[in-house]
């Protein structure tokens, strides 16, 4: 009965669309990225990533937050390929969400970013630009890079560890009362 009042938060916003959109094939290089969503955005660790088939980012201006859209200017022009515009941001419920947008520029045979990775279980769930709830504000993509652990296994042991203190507190806690009372 400790968590009876825990709810879980069921309203996320959602990604509502994007340009380039889903796998959408572009005959002329974006010269800027849009992402919306069902709800305002809260300015908070919001990111946009722009990286192509090879992994090599392309620059982005600052993301600039306008109510419910995201929009960040391309700063060179993209050559003919698949790309990814992957994208985190804080829903109006606090909670991360984030989710990857395949697109292709130019008439190329090129296999897109999401052939690419589909061995990868990350991409299956965001592959198709699907929001994804990360666990903590902190941008998922940049703490998995440099710690080498799957988020969802680094999340589990940080909330063992956190258990562990809690017990090992209590404990000594209660050794302490009973030492003071004689």
């Amino acid at each position: 009965m400790l968590f009876a009042g825990v709810s879980p938060a069921y309203a996320h916003d959602q990604l509502l669309s994007s340009s380039p959109g889903t796998d959408e094939r572009l005959t002329t290089a974006p010269t800027e990225v849009t992402v919306e969503f069902t709800d305002e955005i809260m300015d908070l660790g919001t990111v946009l990533l722009l990286s192509d088939a090879a992994g090599t980012t392309w620059e982005l201006d600052e993301p600039a937050l306008d109510g419910a859209r995201v929009v960040a200017s391309v700063a060179a022009t993209l050559p003919d390929g698949g790309y990814t515009l992957a994208w985190r941001v804080v829903s109006a419920d606090g909670h991360p969400i984030s989710g990857v947008i395949p697109f292709t520029v130019g008439d190329t045979a090129a296999a897109s970013p999401a052939d690419d990775t589909a061995d990868d279980p990350a991409s299956d769930a965001a592959g198709d630009g699907a929001n994804v709830a990360t666990p903590d504000a902190q941008d998922a993509e940049v703490a998995g890079a440099q710690s080498g652990m799957p988020p969802l296994l680094r999340t589990l042991l940080l909330g063992a560890g956190g258990a562990a203190l809690a017990l090992a507190l209590a404990w000594a806690f209660t050794v302490w009362r009973r030492r003071a009372r004689g």
